[in-house]
Parts: structure tokens; sequence; C-alpha cells
């Protein structure tokens, strides 16, 4: 059976193009050959269609066709370009739905289409612009765009250009398809993309509210090209415009299988048979097999590896596979090996194209590759397996070029390459084994003989994932060659080795380094005391290690493994040695091609030496892991005794001893300092007795700052976490109290410096003894490190048993705050310590005085009895918060009604005054124990001359009193200004009680008397109790009673207004005089439950609207509302009249014989009675309008008559008077029939 008796094969060798569509023919049969794959018809109905129609008009964006050459790209845009010109096309749509959708753009556009060419040196939009003008002007369609240089933004011309092509097709839209625009806008310069892209954007946001529309076919995502990258920001602010549709590998499937290789269900049914015998030899054939079926003879993999050949350009997989298939219709389909053409056949097919040669990447391939073939097929030492490695060759080649980098380490595993390529090699089925497994052996074994075959050169394996790769610059066999060196190496080679694993499983980059090799510092956690101690770390035995390094606490040995030295063992209590016990072959093969790596780079150069590099990373990497994963393989040796590392844990998990949650895991580096932590504990204790117990983990890392943090609450700053742990550990803290006596270590600073002569120092060498090269208090009792030493000391100086010297300073209890800032590696560098001065009793005693407590109390403060120190502290905190409050008044002068009570030099004299007195008594607040106390440095005068500041601020505070006082009543007084007229005779008693207040405020002799306070009140509450009763009054004026409310009511609900109302719309009558009469009417107010309480709180109640200043004060409410129901009657009596004269002229009766005899009826019986019907109905109104709608109302208003009479002046003649009045009502009657015209008031 030939290849072509299973398919029915459809070429598809040429190359649609997007011009093709314009004719009508050829755009028929491109529907007509169209797959549609699920994916693509779910694409076509949600995203094309619907951002294409706009007959439900929504945020339309562009289209953006993205499918590499080949795929069917202008062959989609081609479909949906005719469908939407030619409306019945439609019908050819094989998928139905489709179809459907289709209704919603077919016919109902005219398209223009374009390809772009990279050759152009054209800016896109000259050539969009260009292109739209040509073809629309073949349409019938005029329309040339403005010049680029004249144009900020082309939205404004594109709708001008639909404008007039709406004009010719009001019913269509315009739909514009560009294809190849990734290669034109490749071909452009940086600048140049830029104004493209903005260009793309104002194109596309154009469809958002027009009837155009565009569609551009590109090879890529323009937007997630790196290409474009650097207008990143410009590019999103265009894909926001644009809806992108995607040929994927699927659709592309689709079409190979649906038209290229069509299969009848008969073919499918033996191509399944033939396939069947197979897939147990492949891993996913089985649960593949449909697609295998579907896409026979092609392997479903050829598609995946053939886009992602990134490095060809213009691959055409459509038209690669229809050559593939016409050489294979006549040929016989194997019956021995799977038949199907997988992606190593497109290799031979690339590599024949000697035009790649001219690409860099791609030539290097093809170099590589033609070497290794040649090589295989002259020298392959298993012929039988000859072909699979030339396939395997073919395959590693194009795989190279599926990665951005052909130099990154990155292939094909075996089993995929026997999975992918169907590699098969008869007799294996005869092997007994697992088919897949025995089928992979042999991948495997070919494998292995192409490295034998070139020894080692250009083949790769990447020991992370096992793929196997073309390795360009791989020139020699580098594995053999360290396999050779390994061989040789010496134990001492081994063991630099194994030190190298070493360093780096144990993160020796991050201790502090020496000078001398293999050694490093190291600090252990002493558990019991929360604590770290120093030591050593080396790599070597005790009898190698530098001497030139001081002892510390303990040393850790690591022992070499290989041609271990022989040394005596002397049991020190500080030493733990290290031997690696479960050395194994993976481990050993490791670290002899690491050190052989290493040997190797280090006398190789260029592409040689960084291959070795490499390779030894990777072993590194192997031994790290090796290590991680086997760390129970050590041993321990202490004090004479071995024993494998767990064991030294003496009933204790290693995880809770390293303080570790359950998930975590430990890494060696923390093993080996738990483990050894452990046996060094006693050995800990037996140097340091004496030393504190931390409740919180101290190392030399944070000793400083938790040192800084306890200094800073002892200078009073609040509490954390590490500085109550540090003053807890060294004993001086009681409750939040602290107290230094209470700590065995803080006294035996104190009992040093006692026995000291009066007058002497204690210097830092007597408290601080140094042990190679380190200090400590007592190191054979406390051990106390400097840092700490530094926190008792700042405790001392804060109860006042010393006075603390550094270079350039010295701390007693009141510069606390600076000892605080100052940097613990000063503190703990001091020069010296001294007592504390005698005690100021004077000035302590005139303190308390001043404070007005018992001045007895500073001698029980001289005695060490803090008990009275809240109460000075509470006296001094209550003056300076008194202080600040003064100062503030002194500050804006006390102002108060509109003015100050202090001037300016006044107010400037109190302030300095106070200022001086506020910072005495601020420098008090430092004195807060009897440490500080101690150290009291104002004499007994300087205490007592504060006394005359503090009677000025009794002084100032009783004016602040005052004017604090009298402030609501100014307020209600200045409110009340405000509401009544600005000439009421009360507003000028205020200004004249405002002046004298102010004045006598500002006298300090007369503000002084005794009776002035009470002077002033009554003054101002006569002025409250006055304006009250002012307003009362005017209330009860301006307002209606009750009873007087009750006659507004009727006079509203009168029956006349009604009928004046219904008439009111006759033009000769003055309705504005109606409006006006219903206003006034409404704006009698009623009187509502105002009280005198409610005046008293405000001088205009929030129940009462009314404020005098705004209210007509002349007339009474109560006259008003006579006056107003006078004018009723005069209003309506004035209607009538106008109403009867007008339809007595001549003119109106001529117009009243013309009404039938029902609508003059209701008019004759108002002339015969002179009075308006009840009700006025429509009827009535109608007639009376009909009749007399050929009178001319002419409007005129009092002033305009006062203008035109006295325009020229007040005074005038008759026969002036007459003049003007005459040419005025000629000027307003002008133009009109003066028999007609009815002047109406307004």
């Amino acid at each position: 059976m030939k290849y072509g008796d299973l398919i029915q094969f459809e070429p598809l060798e040429t190359v649609l193009q997007l011009r093709d569509a314009n004719d009508p023919k050829a755009a028929e049969e491109m529907i007509k050959n169209y797959v549609i794959s699920q994916e693509m018809a779910e694409r076509l109905i949600d995203i094309v269609f619907a951002q294409l129609q706009f007959s439900n008009p929504r945020d339309n964006k562009a289209l953006l066709i993205v499918g590499n050459y080949g795929t069917g790209k202008s062959h989609l845009m081609s479909v949906v370009s005719s469908i939407a010109e030619h409306a019945e096309l439609v019908t050819y749509i094989a998928n139905p739905k489709v179809a459907q959708a289709a209704a919603s753009i077919a016919g109902k556009f005219k398209v223009i289409r374009s390809e772009f060419s990279a050759a152009t040196e054209m800016s896109l939009r000259d050539i969009v612009t260009k292109l739209l003008s040509e073809e629309l002007a073949k349409l019938g369609v005029t329309y040339v765009f403005p010049p680029a240089d004249q144009v900020t933004n082309h939205k404004p011309c594109f709708e001008d250009m639909m404008t007039a092509f709406h004009e010719s097709y009001p019913d269509h839209g315009l739909l514009f398809v560009l294809d190849e625009l990734l290669d034109y806008l490749e071909s452009r310069k940086d600048q140049q993309v830029v104004q493209d892209l903005g260009f793309m954007r104002e194109l596309a946001e154009s469809c958002a509210e027009l009837r155009f529309r565009c569609i551009a076919g590109v090879q890529e995502a323009i937007f997630d090209s790196h290409r474009f990258q650097f207008a990143s920001d410009r590019l999103r602010r265009v894909k926001d415009r644009f809806e992108q549709v995607f040929i994927a590998r699927n659709d592309i499937k689709f079409v190979v299988a649906e038209r290229l290789l069509k299969k009848t269900a008969a073919q499918q049914a033996n191509i399944r048979n033939y396939f069947t015998p197979f897939a147990k030899f492949y891993s996913k054939m089985n649960e593949q097999m449909d697609e295998f079926v579907r896409l026979f003879p092609v392997h479903p993999d050829y598609i995946d590896t053939f886009e992602r050949v990134s490095a060809v350009e213009k691959r055409q997989i459509l038209k690669s596979l229809s050559i593939s298939m016409n050489k294979l219709l006549d040929v016989e389909i194997p019956s021995d090996y799977p038949g199907v053409i997988a992606y190593d056949s497109y290799w031979k097919e690339l590599s024949a194209d000697a035009s790649y040669r001219t690409l860099p990447d791609i030539r290097d391939v093809m170099n590589v590759s033609s070497v290794l073939q040649d090589r295989v097929t002259r020298s392959f030492t298993r012929p039988a397996y000859k072909e699979m490695a030339l396939r395997i060759v073919n395959a590693l080649s194009l795989h190279r070029l599926t990665v951005n980098d052909i130099h990154s380490p990155m292939g094909a595993t075996a089993q995929e390459l026997r999975d992918t390529l169907c590699l098969y090699q008869s007799g294996i089925e005869d092997l007994g084994g697992d088919p897949a497994d025995d089928l992979l052996s042999q991948v495997e074994t070919v494998l292995r003989e192409i490295h034998k075959t070139v020894s080692g050169q250009f083949i790769s394996t990447n020991p992370d994932n096992h793929q196997f790769y073309l390795d360009l610059k791989k020139t020699d066999d580098f594995d053999a060659i360290i396999d050779q060196r390994a061989e040789t190496l010496s134990p001492e080679a081994l063991n630099r080795a194994y030190h190298k694993a070493l360093y780096n499983i144990l993160e020796c980059s991050d201790l502090p380094t020496t000078s001398y090799r293999n050694l490093w510092g190291d600090e252990i956690e002493w558990r019991e005391r929360m604590s770290g101690r120093m030591g050593w770390l080396f790599f070597g035995t005790p009898r190698e290690r530098s001497t030139a390094y001081p002892p510390r606490d303990f040393y850790l040995y690591f022992i070499q493994p290989f041609d271990t030295p022989k040394f005596k063992d002397d049991k020190l209590p500080d030493e733990v040695q290290f031997y690696l016990s479960g050395l194994d072959q993976n481990f050993k093969s490791a670290l002899e091609k690491y050190a052989a790596a290493l040997d190797l780079a280090g006398t190789a150069s260029g592409h040689a030496k960084a291959t070795y590099e490499a390779k030894s990373n990777g072993f590194q990497r192997a031994m790290n892991k090796w290590l991680q994963e086997n760390q129970t393989t050590f041993e321990i040796v202490y004090q004479g005794k071995r024993k494998p590392i767990m064991d030294w844990a003496k009933g204790q998990t290693v995880r809770d001893r390293a303080g570790l949650a359950s998930n975590e895991r430990i890494n060696f580096r923390d093993l080996v300092n738990t483990v050894a932590g452990m046996c060094l504990a006693p050995h800990f204790e037996n140097i340091a007795p004496q030393y504190p117990i931390f409740s919180v983990l101290v190392t030399s890392k944070n000793r400083e700052q938790y040192a800084k943090d306890a200094i800073r609450v002892i200078a009073g700053g609040n509490p954390t976490k590490q500085a109550t742990a540090v003053m807890d550990a060294l004993g001086f803290l009681d409750g939040n109290r602290i107290v230094p006596a209470q700590s065995k270590y803080a006294q035996s600073i104190v009992s040093k410096l006692k026995q000291k002569l009066h007058g002497h120092v204690l210097n830092r060498t007597e408290i601080l003894e140094t042990v190679h090269g380190t200090d400590y208090l007592e190191p054979d009792g406390y051990r106390l490190e400097p840092e700490w030493v530094a926190v008792l000391l700042a405790a001392l100086v804060y109860s006042g048993d010393i006075v603390l010297a550094i270079p350039g300073n010295k701390f007693d209890a009141s510069k606390l705050a600076e000892l605080a800032t100052t940097p613990v590696s000063d503190i703990a560098a001091f020069k010296h310590i001294e007592p504390p001065k005698d005690w100021n009793l004077p000035g302590l005693q005139a303190l308390f005085e001043l404070l007005e407590l018992a001045p007895g109390l500073a001698i029980e403060i001289s005695q060490n009895k803090d008990g009275s120190i809240s109460s000075l502290q509470d006296r001094i905190g209550s003056k300076v918060r008194r202080l600040v409050s003064s100062l503030q008044s002194t500050r804006d002068r006390m102002p108060f009604w509109g003015g100050y009570v202090l001037s300016e030099a006044e107010a400037e004299h109190y302030k300095t005054q106070l200022t001086t007195s506020k910072i005495f008594f601020e420098s008090l607040q430092a004195y807060s124990t009897t440490g500080k106390l101690k150290n009291f440095r104002y004499s007994a005068e300087e205490v007592r001359e504060q006394q005359t500041a503090l009677d000025q601020l009794a002084n100032i505070e009783k004016l602040q009193a005052l004017v604090t006082e009298l402030s609501p009543i100014a307020t209600y007084l200045s409110k009340a200004e405000a509401v009544l007229p600005i000439d009421h005779e009360w507003n000028d008693q205020v200004k004249a009680a405002r002046a004298d207040l102010l004045q006598q405020l500002g006298n300090v002799q007369e503000r002084s008397k005794s009776n002035f306070r009470s002077q002033v009140s009554q003054r101002l509450t006569e002025l409250k109790n006055s304006y009250i009763r002012i307003y009362a009054g005017l209330y009860a004026k301006c307002r209606l009673t009750m009873a007087e409310d009750k006659r507004k009511a009727l006079l509203m609900r009168d029956v006349r207004l009604d009928q004046l109302q219904a008439i009111s719309t006759i033009d000769i009558l003055p309705s504005a005089h109606l409006v006006e009469y219903r206003n006034k009417l409404a704006s009698l107010k009623t009187q509502g439950s105002l009280s005198e309480k409610d005046l008293q709180a405000d001088p205009v109640p929030n129940n009462s609207d009314f404020r005098p200043i705004n209210e007509d004060l002349k007339i009474s409410a109560s006259t008003k509302l006579s006056n107003i129901e006078d004018q009723l009657d005069s209003m309506v009596k004035n209607w009538i009249d106008t109403l009867l004269e007008n339809l007595d002229d001549p003119t109106t009766k001529d117009s009243l014989g013309l009404l039938s005899a029902s609508d003059r009826s209701p008019i004759d019986a108002f002339i015969k009675s002179r009075a308006l019907p009840n009700p006025v109905d429509q009827d009535f109104v109608k007639a009376l309008r009909q009749v007399l709608q050929g009178l001319v109302p002419i409007e005129i208003s009092g002033d305009e008559v006062q203008h035109a009479l006295f325009a020229q002046g007040s005074a005038a003649t008759v026969d002036q008077i007459k003049q003007r009045l005459d040419q005025f009502i000629t000027t307003k009657c002008r133009g009109q029939d003066i028999s007609k015209v009815r002047i109406v008031l307004k």
C-alpha cells in the first residue's frame, strides 16, 4: 500500500496574496477552500466579527492577525474581507455557526487591501494616507489628507474622510486591510518606529467612533517583540486599541488534517491499524492515536517543532509539507517501522538551501551538523544503527534553531528523541523486555556510539535535565580529558577539592576571613546561656593550624579524608574534630572530576578554560548535593571519644536544639554548629561560670545593637524586648525599675571604685582584663564583653553612682540623653570612672520652696530616698505646661472682640520673661532620679530669681481667664451688631463699649482694680438685654399674629384670585401685577414660638429666620396685610374695566360679531353684568382672546417712562413733556397699527 492510497492529498504550494481577494471569483474559491477549526471559529465569532460590526456600536478596536509565514494568515484576512465586501459569499462558509455570525458584517463594507514593502523609505502615515486617498478615488470618493506637518492628530482627518465616504456610501463602512506590517516596522529606525506606533494608535482609535475598520497581518505579536521594547510605554498604549487573533498550532494541524491530508473513514481505520503494533514502543502514541491518524503521515510533533524554529524567517509549513508529500505519494508505506514524516526531515530541506548560509547562526549549525554527519557516515562502528544515528544528528541540528541562543545547553532527551522521531530498530521486538524501555536502551546506545565516533566533539549532555544537544563550541572531548586527569590526581589535590566543597556547604564566604589558608572565624550558640561564643573553623589537623592567631573559646577541625596525616590528639576540651567516614563512589567520582576540572582550568585559556570551569561547577553541585543528603556520614571526635555526629545529641533532637520548625530542613552548617555546641557546652560553663543567662539569643552580630537598645531605655526611652532581656540578664532590672545595686556585675565595678582614695579615678585597664587580645570583665568568672560593661556603666551613671569619662566628654546622671546617642563602641572604650560630686542641698531646698513643697524633702533625697521625686516632677511639669500656654497667649497678644489686649511691646516683654522661665523649668525635668539630682547645678539664688517670673505668670493667667470669661458675651454682641440695621442706635452703644473695654484691658492699672470685672460684666449684660428687647419688638412688628395669619389664608383662597389667574393669559392684561400681588401676599410671615431664653442663647435663634437688617421696618406686617386686601379690590376693578373698554372698541366689535351664538353669550353676559363669571371657564377666556387677538399689547414700565421724560434733566416744560411722551409712545409703537395698540403697564 502506498501513501497516496491513505490520504486525499491536496497540495498547498502556492502562496496566497491578499490582493487576490479583489477578484470576486478568487475570493469565492478562497472561502470555499478555507477550513475552520473549532478554536478559530470561536475567535472569528467572539473577536473578529464582534469588532468589525457597526450595527451594535461598542468600543470597537482594530484587529491584528498573528501567524507565521505559510500558516494561512493572508488567507484568513482574504476570507474575512471578502465576506465583508460581498454578502452572497457567506453561503460558502463551511462552519454553520461562523456563517450565521458573519451576517453581522456581510456586504456592509467597501474594502481596501494592501501589502507593505520593507524596502520603502516612506513613513507609515504617508503610506496609509496615500493608499486610502488613491483607493477611495477609485470608489468615486474624493478626499485628500492634509500634509503631515499641518496635522497634530489624525483622528479628525479620518472623521473628514468618512464624512466624504458616507456622501457616496451612506449605509456602508470602510474596511482597510494591510498585510506584512511587521516586516515594514522591523526595517524602520527606532525614532521612526515611535512615530509609526503613534499613527497606528490614532488609526485604531478611529475604529471606536467611526464606521472605519482596520485589519493588519503580522508574523509575530508586535507587542511582545523584543525588537520594540525600547518603546514599551507607547507600545502599551497602541496595544490597548488592538485585538489580537492568533493562528495557533492547533489551527495549522486542523488545516493539515482537513485539507492537505484529508482522509475518509476507511482510510483512517487503515491508518489506525497500521500504527497499533508500533504504539507499545512509544510513551504517548496510544494517547495521541487520533492525532497520529488525522495527521498521517506527518508526526504531530513535526508541526510543534517547526513552529519553534525562530531562527529561520519566512518558513512556510504548509508548503514544506506539500513538497514532502509530493515525494511520498507513490512510495510504499514501510511495514517494519513507523513510516512518518518527523521533524528531522525538515533539516534535510533546510540544509539543502544554500541561501540560509548567509545567516550566521544557521551557518554555524550547518557546519557542525555536516561534520557530524560525515563522521557518522564514514566511521560509525555499528552499521545497523547508522540510519538512526544520522536521523538523531539531523534532529539535534534542527533543535539548535528552536532556542534563542544556539549555545544554550538545551536539546532533547533520549526518550524525547525516541518518541518525537518515532525512531525504530528492527529486531527490538524480540528482546523480551518492556518494548518502550528496550527501544530507549537502543537509542541511548546509539547516542553513546555517536559520542564515541566523533570523539566527544560537538555533542554534549546537560546533567541537570539529561538533554543531548549540539555543542557548537565543543571542539575537544573535555569529559574524557577530565577523566584522564582524575586518574592521576594526588591525595593532596583531592583534599583540596574536598575542602573546596566544604567551603561551599559550610557557607564559609559568610564567615570572618583570615590571611591564613583554610582558617575562618566562627561563632557557636551556647544554648544554656542563649549567647554566641567565638572560635575558629579550620580545614586540617590541630598540628597544622596557625599559631599566629590567638586562641578563642573553641576550635572546629575538619580532618582530611585522603591520606589523613598522623597527629597526637591532646583531647583538649575546646577542640572538636570532624571526620568524613561514609565516603561512597558517587561522591569520590564527583570529587575526583571536580579536582581534575579545577586543575585543567588553571592551565587552560579561552573557551577551554570556560568549559572546564563550567564542568567543575557541575561537579561541585553534585558534591554539595551529596554532602547535604549525607550529613550523618560525618563522625565527631571530642576529648578522645569518636561517635557518629547524631549520637552526640544526648537524647535531644537536633531540630529542637537548632530552633527549627517542623517544616524546616537543617543545613549542614547549622548541623555542625548545633552539635558542636552540645559538645562544647560544659567547656563554656567552665570558662565563664557566672556569665549572664539571656532570654533572647545574643550573638556577635547583634550584641552591640542590643546594648544600644538597653542604654536608650536606661536614658528614658521606650522599652523593647531585647533591651529588657539584656537588663534582666545583667541583674539590675526590678520590675520596671532600674536598680544597679541589685546587679552583682555592676557592684563589682562599684566596689573597685570605692577602694580608690578620695579624688582618684578608676581606669579602664583596672576594670577590664585582656585575654588573648579580647577584653573581659572578670574573665575567669563573669567573662563579660565590653558591650555589656558599657550597659553596666550607663546604669551606674543613671543611679548617680559614677561619673563616666570617655575621650572628649564626661557623663553624669544629668547627661543620660547625650550618653544614649553615643556609640556603644565609644562607651566601651571609656577612659575612667569617678565618684559623683556632693549634694547641692541649698539649691534643692530653694527649689522645693519655689514649688511650694516642704524644703525638708530635699534632705530625704540626699539620703537616697526617692519618694518625693514624683511630686517634684509633677510640680515642674505643671509649671512648664502653664508657661507654654501663657507664652502662646502672649505671642497672639490675647485677641479679644476684634482687637488685642496686649500691645506689641507689652507682649514682647512678657514673652521674653516667660521664655527664660520656661527654659529653666524644662531643664529641671532632666532631674528625674536621685542620681541626677545629686548633680543639681543651680544655686539657691538662681532658683529664687524665678519667683518674679512665676508672679508674672499668675498675672497673665488671671488676665487670660478674664478675657476667656468675657469672650462669649462679646461674641454674642458682635453677632447681634450684624443683625440690626447699621444705623440703629444700639450699634453705636456697642461700638462705644468695645472701645472702652479694649482700652481698659490694655491698661494695667485699670484692669487691676478690684471691681473691674463686675463693672465690665454688668455693662455688657445690659447691652445684651437691650438687644433682646429691641429684637423682640421688631419681630412682633414684622410678623403677623395668628388672627392676621387667618386673614392671609382667606385672602390666598379668595375666588377673585382664581378669576384673575384664569384671564391673565389675555395679552392686554398686566399679568405681572398678579404675580407681584401673590408674591407680596406670600412674603408675609407669621410669628413663631420665640422666647427670651432662645434669644439669651443666640442673637438669631435657630427657630427664627428673622434678621431686622433684611426687613422693611417702616410698615408693620399688619398694615401690609390691610393694604394687600385693598389692592385686590382695585386690581379686579381695573382688569374688568380694561376688558370692557376694549370690548367697546369699534375694532373688537367687528370681531365680536363673528363669534357663534354659544361663544358670544358669556361675553354679552359679562358686558351686561360688568362682573366676571364665577368660575371663569376656558371657553369664556378663549372667546375673549379670539375677540381681542387683533389688539397689540405694548408693555412699558414706570422706569422707562421716567427715563423718557426726564433723561435730559429733572425739570421740563409742559410742551417738552408732551413732546417727549409723544416721541416715546411713537417709538414703542413703531410698525404697529395705532388703533390696535394697547399700552400695558408692567
